[in-house]
């Protein structure tokens, strides 16, 4: 019989880079708290990534180490899993028009859902 940690950690592997990971999503393998503790240890070892409250991801392994998966695609992965839009404010989009030449440093994006931040290591979403 496999530990629930390696179960999460092959159910992980097998999703494409950027998907989010929740404890809601990985109940099939044991009971709740459980899997809260299996995640916690996982993250405690580095397997995965801890980017917000409940959500979880799988780094990235590059020759330079171990990386967060692109912001974009696990943005395009929330708004996959929970309906909801995201698209980031006025001033990035006249940026890429080449309208202004501000650019902001935070990414913010503004969203039809509640409010949450997402970290990714030093980088604030």
């Amino acid at each position: 019989m496999t530990s629930i940690p390696s179960k999460i950690m092959t159910y992980a592997e097998s999703r494409p880079e950027g998907t989010t990971l929740s404890a809601k999503e990985l109940l099939h393998f044991g009971s709740r708290p459980a899997v809260d503790q299996a995640l916690s240890r996982l993250t405690k070892n580095s397997d995965l990534l801890r980017i917000g409250c409940g959500l979880y991801v799988l780094p990235v392994h590059t020759r330079f180490g171990q990386a967060y998966p692109s912001v974009k695609k696990v943005l395009e992965n929330i708004m996959n899993n929970t309906g909801e839009v995201l698209v980031p404010p006025g001033a990035v989009s006249a940026n890429k028009l080449n309208l202004i030449t501000q650019i902001t440093m935070r990414l913010h994006y503004l969203t039809s859902g509640r409010s949450r931040t997402l970290k990714f290591g030093g980088r604030i979403v």
